[in-house]
């Protein structure tokens, strides 16, 4: 038995538990004939079998004939080359079909050339998402290309059949054949199925099975939608032509050409045969009232349901019944029933298959499934419901004898928002209630293991090639290096690999290569995370792969000279904005979640992150992958080190990203943070230790290469160090070496300044109000000294910012300057420059604003309101005098 599936790419095959699948069209030929029988839909007719040629003619020659629905013409065949054989062709074991009629034989004492066809009115529209079930009877002698073919104006001819040689082939007009390594023996007899799924163009899809005369045709379509494969012709349209064709001389049979809507119509079964039930066979949480409902395309047939807990014994419940449906009620719970339907049809009696399905009483369908792994360490459970059952109690535990009731919900799902233990087995149950809270059923005992880690290559080997993956089930890789510039140094967590590429050209540079890490641990995921210790040294490759799976367009490098981060993932291409630091250690993590992507770089304990809202679709990691390189043969190789390289089929959240980078022995966390300002001349310097410390050595330099430098402390075992009487106005560079058991970690380098020499603690203090017109202004002297003191006042800020002469008020020895009588109500802006004789430390901007006086008590005359009583407010009195306030206005003289 055999399956082919239509592609347009003809080099693409998949193999199946039957012989082969591929693709494939066949091209001219000779033709033979056939009646054509259309059923028609009735209330209780299936009405799927479109076309039905039974080749059950008599006499030599087949002339233009009618029959149903006008059929349309025949071309005139002479017995030289078409006749009638003396029986029909044999089904395959267990096809269910009456062995009826004659089949129609080509000679191969002529060959014919040209192309013949039949014109018929039982148009087949293959139209947006239709399908359409195909199958005949052949068997032929020779070694040239036969087979059937659907023909139309305006559209792909579609064949399926034998190709060139005797192997089975399926073929479309345009987009080429795709022959199987699977043969037809001469003399036997083949049932050929072929399904054709209609769609939008390019997402057409045809598949095409063969059964052996020695072989059991498949009860279920085997034509599974996992092996889809699409296509780019469109095959949506109005066929009107069926032929069979062959080009040399063949001994062609071919019998029982039928054309349905599903697999019953054309596989198995004769046109008597129930099929199709409902319940389908092997449903689950079925209702205890069900109504069995059956098709068949025979209208005038009657039926005999039988029904019971043994398919091996069946009581008979319905009698000589019309309708293709019979209701059942009080059926048990969770129970399994069988049966089956017998087509009467005269004297004759076809049997269906023995059915089965069972009643609602336990939940089904378990998410997470039961016994798998890599699961969420908050995972939402989920579970198919009892359509009985009014709630549910949930029970879950780390022990299958030892569960712990949960919660009871309505709904068919409940969230763990507590985070489960990785890398940890845990198991939980549902169980059924009624609407009176009674037990309906216990349910079954469900188990899974957190996820995890499915590939992490620590990278802390001495020697030899092999990067080892310390999850057992994953993929080990290699460090291709032809040049051999590669070496194994002190890393954040035990050794870490470097890269020094001497040639960049071609596929010369080293990195690490790796096959199938997802597909091989049974990932097909659109979540996931990648995380790894990088150290740039200098400048790198435009662009520089870090981390690269070609075989599904996964993953990440960097680009430009600004050394910029991108992804991509289903082929999308993204950047980001998150530049890769020179020179020092930094934990890169890239999280990939169905409708979002998310960067975090942690440099020095701070954390940058970069989100992209955008669709992922699943990912199996298969094919290549390079780390350190990009997959294609490019001078884009990485320069530096490359450590604790970890992939997870589970989008981490920014703590547990946090968790991973603080699993380093490297010291992090700097206080001061690193570039601070400001800093005093006496403090602590602070640290998180990293893991495995055993000591620690403290380097504080002016230089930032702490050039033939002793460390300033050793064996420390705390996370700080006191120092004091730094210098003012001074760069200081620190770093904390990590010593282990194994070796020592160099720290990263950080900076610090300290305060710079300016005055400080101003009298008016800054932003004062309500100060004092006769004020003096004092403040704090620079540290160090002595110095001059430069003061500039103004009411214009520019003034004072640009120290210009018109707000310069003179240079003292002491730290006060009385600036004589201030105006009222107006805003200040001062500063205080320190000089040392050499050198001029400009001070911090400074401002106050007078108060604003007041009239206390209120003067009775002063009616403009300025607290003074003048000539001013007699003029105000007198325009008052002109006033008329009486109401009504009219009033007024």
């Amino acid at each position: 038995m055999a399956i082919l599936i239509l592609h347009h790419r003809i080099e693409q095959l998949a193999f199946m538990k039957s012989r082969f699948y591929a693709k494939g069209v066949i091209m001219k030929s000779f033709v033979t004939l056939c009646t054509i029988m259309l059923l028609a839909v009735g209330a209780n007719v299936m009405g799927a079998l479109n076309l039905y040629c039974g080749y059950d003619y008599a006499g030599d020659t087949i002339d233009g004939q009618s029959s149903g629905n006008d059929i349309g013409l025949l071309e005139s065949w002479s017995a030289s080359g078409f006749g009638l054989g003396s029986g029909s062709l044999d089904y395959p074991l267990n096809a269910g079909f009456s062995t009826l009629g004659n089949r129609v034989v080509a000679y191969s004492s002529v060959q014919i050339t040209g192309s013949r066809q039949m014109a018929s009115a039982a148009e087949i529209d293959l139209g947006v998402d239709k399908d359409y079930y195909i199958s005949y009877l052949l068997r032929k002698d020779g070694n040239r290309y036969v087979g059937f073919q659907l023909n139309g104006v305006g559209v792909p001819f579609i064949e399926m059949g034998i190709g060139h040689g005797n192997d089975f082939r399926v073929c479309v007009e345009d987009e080429g054949c795709v022959e199987a390594e699977f043969d037809a023996v001469a003399g036997s007899t083949y049932l050929i199925v072929c399904k054709i799924e209609a769609r939008v163009a390019e997402d057409d899809k045809i598949y095409m099975k063969i059964y052996e005369n020695t072989e059991a045709v498949d009860i279920n379509e085997p034509l599974e939608s996992e092996y889809d494969v699409s296509n780019s012709a469109n095959l949506g349209g109005t066929y009107d032509t069926v032929l069979f064709r062959s080009n040399a001389e063949v001994n062609l049979e071919v019998d029982e050409l039928r054309i349905g809507d599903y697999w019953y119509d054309v596989a198995y079964g004769s046109p008597e045969f129930a099929y199709d039930p409902y319940p389908a066979n092997g449903a689950t949480a079925v209702a205890t009232d069900p109504e069995l409902n059956w098709q068949s395309a025979n209208s005038s047939a009657t039926y005999d349901v039988y029904f019971g807990t043994d398919p091996n014994s069946l009581s008979q419940v319905a009698t000589s019944i019309s309708e293709t449906s019979w209701p059942l009620s009080s059926l048990s719970v969770g129970t399994q029933y069988f049966w089956r339907v017998d087509t009467v049809s005269g004297a004759t009696v076809v049997t269906s298959e023995v059915w089965t399905f069972t009643t609602a009483g336990k939940a089904e369908n378990p998410k997470p499934e039961n016994n798998s792994e890599n699961n969420s360490v908050n995972p939402q459970l989920t579970w198919s419901g009892n359509p009985l059952s009014d709630s549910y109690d949930i029970y879950f535990g780390d022990s299958a004898q030892n569960l712990n009731f949960v919660s009871n919900v309505t709904e068919e799902s409940y969230q763990i928002t507590d985070a489960l233990n990785e890398d940890s087995v845990y198991f939980w149950r549902i169980d059924t209630l009624d609407s009176e809270g009674n037990l309906l059923e216990t349910g079954d005992v469900w188990q899974f293991t957190t996820g995890s880690l499915f590939a992490y290559w620590k990278l802390d080997k001495d020697s030899g090639t092999n990067v080892e993956n310390a999850i057992t089930t994953g993929v080990d890789g290699t460090i291709v290096a032809p040049n051999n510039d590669y070496s194994r140094e002190a890393g954040v967590l035990g050794k870490a690999l470097r890269l020094s590429p001497i040639d960049q050209t071609n596929d010369n540079g080293p990195r690490i290569e790796l096959q199938d890490i997802g597909s091989n641990a049974g990932i097909n995921t659109d979540k996931a995370t990648i995380g790894m210790w990088l150290y740039l040294d200098g400048p790198q490759q435009d662009p520089t792969g870090l981390f690269i799976n070609r075989g599904t367009g996964t993953g990440f490098w960097m680009a430009g000279s600004n050394r910029h981060l991108r992804y991509m993932w289903d082929g999308g291409n993204y950047g980001s904005d998150i530049t890769l630091p020179l020179n020092k250690w930094v934990y890169l993590a890239w999280v990939v979640e169905p409708n979002k992507a998310s960067f975090y770089l942690f440099e020095d304990g701070e954390v940058r992150s970069w989100v992209n809202s955008q669709s992922h679709g699943l990912n199996a990691f298969s094919g290549p992958t390079r780390i350190g390189a990009e997959v294609l043969p490019r001078d884009r190789f990485f320069k530096g080190l490359i450590d604790e390289v970890r992939v997870y089929n589970r989008p981490l959240n920014l703590s547990e990203v946090q968790d991973v980078y603080e699993q380093s022995s490297i010291a992090k966390y700097p206080n001061p943070l690193n570039g601070e300002i400001n800093v005093p001349t006496d403090l602590t310097l602070e640290w998180m230790q990293g893991t495995g410390m055993v000591s620690q050595d403290v380097y504080l330099s002016t230089d930032p290469d702490f050039t033939g430098e002793s460390p300033v402390a050793t064996g420390v075992v705390s996370e700080s160090w006191p120092i004091s009487d730094l210098d003012l106005d001074m760069e200081y560079y620190w770093r904390v070496d990590t010593v282990t058991d194994a070796n020592s970690i160099q720290g990263n380098v950080w900076s610090f300044e300290t305060i710079p020499p300016k005055a400080y603690d101003p009298t008016p203090s800054n932003d004062a109000v309500d100060v004092a017109p006769d004020q003096d202004l004092s403040w704090t002297p620079a540290p160090g000294g002595p110095y001059e003191h430069q003061v500039y006042l103004s009411t214009d800020l520019t003034e004072v910012n640009e120290r210009q002469a018109a707000a310069y008020q003179g240079e003292f020895s002491s730290a006060t300057f009385d600036p004589a009588d201030l105006e009222w109500n107006t805003k200040y802006y001062w500063a205080v420059d320190e000089y040392d004789g050499a050198n001029l430390y400009s001070g911090e901007l400074w401002n106050f604003t007078t108060i604003t006086p007041v009239c206390d008590p209120p003067l009775a005359a002063d009616l403009n309101g300025d607290c003074i009583v003048t000539m001013d407010d007699f003029s105000v009195m007198a325009l008052q005098w002109l006033q008329c306030n009486l109401v009504p206005v009219e009033a007024c003289p």
